[in-house]
């Protein structure tokens, strides 16, 4: 999934808050050339004046992460073409 995800090359959203962000990516599946979306995290850092980028994420970066990775969600939910006519899941989630 990964070489599908970078097969835009761009991302088509992007979300940013302080040195973390979320790059919300397009892809297609199957035969039907379905479309789904995958996110990936980073968070950048200063090194000997230039700027770089890791994936590596400490305690306190994680409340942010989880706003941004919910924030993310939210962006696919309202931009996503699944609608309604995709196949409901096989099996019913069980009730406890």
């Amino acid at each position: 999934m990964e070489n599908q995800m970078n097969e835009t090359k761009k991302p088509v959203h992007k979300i940013r808050m302080g040195f973390l962000s979320a790059s919300i990516w397009k892809y297609e599946i199957g035969e039907q050339k379905r479309v789904r979306h995958g996110v990936t995290f980073q968070k950048s850092y200063r090194k000997d004046d230039k700027w770089e980028n890791t994936t590596i994420f400490n305690r306190d970066d994680l409340l942010v992460l989880a706003k941004i990775a919910n924030d993310a969600h939210t962006w696919i939910f309202e931009n996503s073409e699944r609608k309604d006519d995709d196949p409901p899941p096989t099996e019913e989630a069980p009730v406890f």
